[in-house]
């Protein structure tokens, strides 16, 4: 499988001009995010300097693109997003957040077009660049991507978490615009709190105090139920984060949280079904965000086993060994060739070959 999600990320390198930079970069921040989990564990695994070198290149080149405004930018705006120098925003890629790398400009008031297709920034993309630039500080021992992370969780939290008037409760918005000056999509994404917390207990827990306050007062007794396939996988490998937290003793102050990830994972997976549908009818990268988390249910496993105080979640979490083989299931369906020439997979190919080799990988995620 490695030679597989090796070619696979050859392949994504040389079609989004990473290496070599012959024309201006494709970059997206959840596939990039992504690309950086599997270029390091690449390197560990073939020892192949070169995946490394693309790893520190691909983030390197990620802030220099996304934190920056576009060329087509309908205001006329450049260079950092956070109006910094040159100098100072090379050591602060991440102090505005980062753009999603949508093909469309943000949109305009005399032009509406549809927010899926149009540029700005998510929180669940955000944070998942979090998690590559925490990856990244554990691999080179650089702190500074860990402060990067910082700063963009500070960032993201500001913009993103609002109080409500009515109730005096947070919530958060699902989509900013490019500044964080304004939201563009008001509703709060299922996950997005859970994402936040726990990235910010991986980040710098001791310098997001309130931030995690913040989150966890969201978080308290909500119901993470989801019968989407990317939402379950996201759902299963923040149960994976958690149990790397709770092994850590970093769980402390939010005693329920795992134990209430854990059974919504059950429940999710109970009322999922993978139809028998032909590839055309299928999205690729969301079956194998799920095929990616449900990997991380025997690793978490093997990490709650080895601490007393963890060991009472092993029998919740062997209640979703049943849905192991269907992680086997979707990784043999998109390898197969055939598939990968439907226009499901073509139209959406970057993100498609990158979550392929994180599942084909799953080490690239689950490093622990």
């Amino acid at each position: 499988m490695a030679v597989v999600a090796s070619e696979l990320m050859k392949q994504f390198v040389a079609i989004t001009h990473l290496s070599p930079a012959d024309r201006p970069p494709e970059r997206y921040l959840w596939t990039d995010a992504f690309a950086v989990l599997n270029l390091f564990q690449l390197a560990t695994i073939t020892k192949d300097k070169q995946f490394h070198k693309e790893a520190i290149h691909l983030i390197e080149q990620v802030h220099a693109t996304l934190g920056k405004h576009r060329t087509d930018d309908p205001w006329g705006r450049s260079g950092w997003l956070s109006g910094d120098s040159p100098e100072v925003g090379l050591q602060h890629p991440c102090r505005s957040g980062l753009r999603i790398g949508k093909q469309l400009p943000e949109c305009t008031e005399g032009n509406r077009q549809s927010e899926w297709d149009s540029d700005g920034q998510y929180y669940h993309y955000l944070t998942k660049w979090m998690f590559a630039l925490n990856t990244a500080s554990a691999v080179t021992g650089d702190p500074l991507y860990k402060d990067n992370a910082l700063e963009l969780a500070r960032a993201a939290h500001n913009a993103f978490v609002y109080a409500t008037s009515a109730q005096n409760s947070l919530r958060m918005y699902w989509k900013m615009s490019i500044d964080l000056s304004k939201p563009l999509v008001n509703s709060m994404g299922h996950h997005d709190p859970l994402d936040g917390l726990v990235s910010y207990l991986e980040t710098h827990p001791d310098n997001l105090s309130k931030e995690i306050a913040d989150l966890a007062s969201i978080c308290r007794e909500k119901n993470w139920v989801t019968n989407d396939a990317l939402g379950i996988g996201g759902l299963l490998c923040d149960m994976y984060r958690l149990s790397v937290l709770a092994t850590r003793g970093c769980l402390d102050e939010h005693p329920t949280l795992l134990g209430f990830v854990i059974e919504a994972s059950y429940r999710s997976l109970e009322s999922f079904s993978l139809d028998g549908l032909p590839a055309e009818y299928r999205l690729a990268f969301r079956e194998l965000g799920l095929s990616i988390g449900l990997q991380g249910i025997p690793r978490a496993k093997v990490l709650l086993k080895g601490k007393s105080d963890t060991i009472k979640y092993l029998k919740k979490l062997e209640r979703l060994d049943k849905f192991l083989p269907l992680a086997e299931s979707i990784n043999r369906f998109w390898t197969d060739d055939r598939n990968q020439l439907a226009r499901s997979w073509t139209e959406h190919r970057n993100i498609n070959m990158v979550m392929l080799a994180t599942s084909l990988l799953p080490t690239a995620f689950f490093r622990n």
